[in-house]
């Protein structure tokens, strides 16, 4: 019998990508420079059009500035550095992250269904949001972007212990099943946001049902001790 969830834990990833504490944007000012609130019909924001054309490490608020219009101290009271910018990205993209995955599991009762549903909704925004993938995972020491983390992680090892508990995954320790179940969808989702896996929506999503769904049997068999 599957064990429901009194709330879904992506509510987690949801709550930890919260605003940093800067003070409020104009609604033009949030679109251009972060992105956030933006569909698939809005005009590209100006941060994450710099972090296509050269990656995060090429983006810096004076070029940010300058695409705008506006002055090049104009960024500052909201973003004091590019950091500032790159984790308000991050944190919108967790968010945006935290909800896909919530929608994606919405329907389905039993915990091995929603691991596949989350790695498919999360492989399926990093082909959406390249340019926020980018940056999600780039190493921070920043507090926001641990929480934000461990809070991505807590969804997913949450799923693997209720698997076990409804005896539909081997039992033991849930941290490196779930640590294993990541590594799979993330790198599926590097190779997406890279660029280097192209598929159409159909295709990328028949394979990582595939994936995932060979992922989920092996964690279906004996007991088996993997490495440290």
């Amino acid at each position: 019998m599957a064990v429901a969830l009194e709330e879904p834990r992506t509510v987690a990833v949801e709550r930890a990508a919260k605003p940093l504490g800067n003070p409020p944007l104009h609604p033009r000012a949030v679109r251009l420079l972060v992105g956030q609130g933006l569909d698939e019909t809005e005009e590209r924001p100006l941060g994450l059009e710099l972090i296509k054309e050269a990656g995060p490490d090429g983006l810096t608020l004076r070029e940010v500035a300058r695409r705008a219009g506006v002055s090049h101290n104009a960024p500052y009271p909201h973003f004091p550095d590019k950091d500032a910018l790159v984790t308000a990205i991050a944190s919108e993209g967790f968010g945006e992250l935290g909800k896909s995955m919530t929608l994606a599991m919405a329907d389905e009762s039993s915990p091995t269904g929603r691991l596949q549903r989350a790695g498919l909704a999360y492989v399926e925004f990093a082909r959406r949001r390249p340019s926020h993938f980018r940056v999600m995972f780039r190493p921070r020491k920043d507090a926001v972007s641990r929480e934000i983390a461990n809070a991505v992680f807590g969804v997913v090892e949450g799923l693997i212990r209720e698997g076990q508990e409804a005896d539909l995954l081997r039992t033991g320790d849930p941290t490196p099943l779930a640590r294993t179940a990541w590594s799979l969808v993330h790198g599926i989702a590097e190779l997406v946001a890279a660029g280097v896996l192209v598929e159409s929506k159909r295709n990328l999503a028949a394979f990582v049902d595939t994936a995932t769904e060979t992922l989920v049997a092996g964690m279906k068999e004996a007991r088996a001790k993997l490495p440290a």
